[in-house]
């Protein structure tokens, strides 16, 4: 008497198995030769190999704030395009004369920053911090908050420019 349990059929007792009949048997066996597979879950069947699943997706980590930083950056011209597109480079031009009359290290600094292949978001919003009160007296109905100059930046990333 044959005999069948998950994935295998035999002439003798399997442990674990139950007792096919011979039409059974040579139905598993001609079903294994073609790639299918015996099951008695639920009963004698056999099935197709079910699909496997699909592998996951990598998990991607989260970026670091210095991975963040260095791609939130702009070139001089897409930065020269920002402030023209919003208003702000009178704004930009008093907090850079302010610095050169009375900061020198910190015109220094945005000399420096101006030189620079490119305009990091981060030291950007720090500038801005630290010149709000001397924005506050030259511009004291523009907004430089860090929500305008976000959306700002990520405008100036996105845009067209035909220079």
């Amino acid at each position: 008497m044959p005999y069948a349990t998950n994935g295998a059929v035999s002439q003798t007792p399997i442990e674990g198995g139950i007792e096919i009949s011979e039409a059974q048997y040579k139905a598993a066996v001609n079903g294994m030769i073609a790639g299918r597979i015996v099951t008695i879950d639920g009963g004698f069947a056999v099935i197709d190999k079910p699909e496997p699943e699909p592998a996951p997706e990598p998990e991607t980590p989260d970026p670091t704030p210095e991975e963040l930083d260095a791609a939130n950056v702009l070139t001089p011209a897409r930065f020269r395009f920002m402030l023209a597109l919003n208003g702000w480079e009178d704004v930009w031009a008093a907090a850079e004369d302010y610095l050169r009359a009375h900061d020198r290290p910190g015109y220094a600094q945005l000399v420096a920053q101006k030189a620079a292949a490119n305009y990091r978001l981060s030291a950007t919003l720090a500038f801005v911090a630290a010149m709000q009160p001397i924005i506050a007296q030259v511009a004291p109905d523009v907004d430089l908050s860090e929500d305008a100059i976000r959306a700002a930046w990520d405008d100036a990333k996105t845009v067209v420019l035909h220079v």
